[in-house]
């Protein structure tokens, strides 16, 4: 009776809070629609095609249901929404799959001559990179058509290139690789990426590329004839920023301008990202909001100084359309990228709001924009750019909401200069400290790390960037189009090198980047479902949300790292000793998945295991025959040369990474299981040994690979 009591008050109480934040509900649709496509993510194995769409008739048929009978029961109306939008965003996914079909290389080809129409062209800091469409292979038929492939060129076969354009049929000899699985269990998916952009497979040329036709086919339609056009644009302005202003300047300006970053260098990547900059190098809402205002200020101002238009019409609503547009030609120019979709939505729907003398509701803004993407492409869930963009913009309206009329009074009693910059400075720090704060779990999750000083670097460089470099890049393109614009490319050229120097001072501090361990993606989404809770709702009810965030982090301290990673390809082993120290079997093999696992259990480097060597690891075992891991009890034995499928030492866990063939003993994993399983990662604890595999986590779907037995 008591427990029963408890449960009916507990609802009562949940249905009252509810009733209270109900304008609030719709800002949970896109968490529906999310929710349903992470569900559909997250199979290891690929749905039947009416699984969503059944789950949405059913919704829909309750629904009906419910209104006929005109059914009052909240709890009953509350599930069946939830159902829809789930559903929704599930099938949205499925559909976005099936719409898709892109065909993935599964095993790398012999050198051979390749063919194929320039879709895009990227100038790497050490090569060129081209994406080719219609492309065509000599000496292989294939049973599936490619979508595109990316080749680079790398040294002297990259140079003299700057003849190549967009929609050139271009010739060479090279080598096409399927693109990489997860190098290790929860690592970043680069085949799904490429199976959401339709890169059916990545290489390197052989060859130079020669032009095969100079100029564009006649029948390839209006709708191509279009996208050559606007790449060829985008890449025509790339290659003139780059050239017009030397160095380092010319890549970021491009990055800034067309969203080209191929020509910054890793090393320069590295400083913006340990100084908290990374966000200027990526077109977001912050670059979107600064043309749009430019565009709207300069045309309203510009025409009041026409009396016939300002007493016959609204130069206000004239000026709203003009932003639009160009804002709109600023997210073709930088090749739709999803911070920016994002922000162009937001920016048109305020825009529109002035158009239609409506206020514009800025939370629900941000909702539209969510659902509009998460609908469109479903696959942007799962990109850290869409993570971290949306969080921090729901950070900053939330928390701007919040302050709203303490800083209307503010800005109302600001009579003096200095209290005008005291304002922006704080608006400045307030929005950076949100933003990080929101964003940090998503870089954790994502990169391994956080930095403790994007706080001075942004006070420093988003002045700079508002007020200075991007209103002066406007000009000198425009200035460009009649006259070279020396002097201003001059000027850009300091000013980026200033922002450059600030960005390479901050990142040499202590603390710029600290390293985090790998979390569990359960993890991520309480933490994401605890900040919503708190974003979202207005009540006091929100604050339970620091619950869920304090759990969250309770969670994350039982993680433990894995003992014992072995790549696919079992020439890279590492090990994690007792004290925390990382050894690995080689320091040449395998180094983009050394480097991966060095992330993942949050180490600078480490060091070579030798037999003889002076400084030997607590816990592990080195002889010329096998290494030997013992802690907790347990012990895990890898054969260093091929050896029978006998286990040898007494082990709990025997492997054989030089054996090809399949074991049936639970307790013995081969080459076989490395190759068919991807990267292992292996714990020894008290209740036994724990094995998890990149299979495990990647499961069968149309972006795995598809082994040979």
């Amino acid at each position: 009776m008591a427990a029963s009591f408890l449960d009916m008050k507990f609802f009562k109480i949940m249905k009252q809070k509810l009733l209270e934040e109900r304008s609030q509900w719709i800002l949970w649709g896109p968490v529906g629609i999310g929710t349903g496509i992470l569900l559909y993510f997250g199979l290891l194995y690929e749905p039947i095609w009416w699984v969503g769409i059944m789950g949405m008739a059913f919704s829909c048929l309750f629904l009906l249901f419910l209104r006929i009978l005109k059914v009052e029961h909240f709890g009953g109306w509350f599930l069946v929404v939830v159902s829809l939008t789930i559903s929704l965003g599930f099938t949205a996914a499925q559909f976005r799959t099936y719409s898709l079909k892109t065909y993935l290389f599964n095993y790398p080809s012999h050198v051979q001559t390749i063919q194929g129409e320039i879709k895009k062209i990227e100038q790497m800091p050490k090569g060129l990179r081209l994406t080719l469409r219609k492309v065509t292979l000599s000496s292989i038929r294939l049973k599936h058509p490619l979508e595109c492939i990316r080749i680079t060129f790398k040294g002297k076969l990259s140079y003299g290139q700057d003849n190549l354009v967009p929609g050139q049929k271009v010739q060479f000899k090279g080598v096409l690789l399927p693109p990489n699985a997860p190098i290790a269990p929860g690592a970043y998916d680069f085949r799904k990426k490429a199976f959401f952009e339709q890169i059916s497979a990545v290489g390197y040329g052989v060859t130079a590329p020669t032009i095969l036709e100079a100029s564009l086919s006649q029948d390839q339609g209006f709708k191509n004839e279009l996208f050559t056009w606007i790449t060829k644009v985008r890449h025509l302005l790339t290659w003139h920023l780059k050239t017009t202003i030397s160095g380092s300047a010319g890549a970021i300006a491009a990055a800034l301008i067309t969203g080209d970053r191929a020509g910054i260098s890793e090393e320069l990547r590295e400083h913006f990202a340990n100084s908290g900059l990374a966000h200027i190098l990526a077109i977001s809402g912050l670059h979107l909001s600064i043309v749009a205002g430019l565009a709207f200020l300069i045309l309203r101002k510009g025409l009041s100084f026409i009396p016939a238009f300002v007493l016959r019409y609204s130069i206000k609503k004239w000026a709203a359309a003009f932003a639009i547009a160009l804002t709109f030609f600023y997210l073709v120019l930088c090749d739709f990228a999803i911070p920016a979709q994002r922000a162009f939505l937001m920016t048109g729907i305020i825009l529109l709001a002035v158009i239609t003398d409506r206020t514009a509701l800025t939370m629900r803004n941000v909702a539209l924009a969510g659902m509009l993407i998460l609908l469109l492409l479903p696959e942007s869930i799962i990109s850290p750019s869409f993570q971290m963009s949306f969080a921090a913009v729901i950070a900053l309206v939330s928390g701007y909401e919040i302050l709203r009329k303490p800083l209307e009074n503010w800005r109302t009693n600001c009579r003096n200069w200095w209290q005008t910059l005291l304002l922006y400075l704080f608006g400045i720090t307030f929005s950076t400290i949100l933003a990080t704060i929101a964003t940090t779990p998503y870089i954790v999750y994502t990169f391994n790390r956080f930095t403790l000083h994007s706080l001075p670097a942004n006070i420093l460089c988003i002045p700079l960037l508002s007020f200075i470099l991007m209103p002066t890049l406007i000009v000198y393109l425009i200035l460009s189009l009649f006259s070279s614009g020396a002097y201003l490319a001059i000027g850009l050229q300091k000013v980026i090198g200033f922002m450059i120097k600030i960005a390479s001072t901050i990142s040499s501090w202590p603390g710029s980047m600290l390293l985090v361990p790998s979390i569990s993606p359960y993890i991520l989404v309480i933490l994401t479902l605890s900040f919503l809770w708190i974003a979202l709702w207005k009540t006091r009810w929100r604050g339970w949300g620091g619950v869920g965030i304090l759990l969250a982090f309770i969670l994350s301290n039982f993680e433990r790292k894995p003992d014992i990673f072995i790549a696919s390809d079992k020439n890279l082993i590492c090990f994690l000793d007792e004290k925390g120290k990382g050894w690995v079997n080689s320091l040449q093999a395998g180094r983009f998945a050394r480097e991966t696992w060095l992330k993942m259990v949050a180490l600078q480097e480490a060091q070579k295991i030798v037999e003889d060597g002076e400084d030997q690891p607590d816990g592990i075992t080195v002889t010329p025959l096998m290494y030997q891991v013992v802690k907790d009890g347990k012990r895990v034995t890898i054969y260093r040369s091929v050896q029978k499928v006998q286990p040898i030492a007494k082990s709990d866990l025997t492997i054989f990474p030089y054996v090809m063939q399949a074991s049936a003993n639970a307790k013995v994993l081969t080459g076989y299981d490395l190759k068919m399983k991807g990267g292992h990662f292996i714990w020894l604890t008290q209740k036994g040994i724990k094995v998890r595999t990149v299979r495990d986590g990647v499961g069968t779907r149309p972006w795995s690979f598809k082994m040979k037995e």
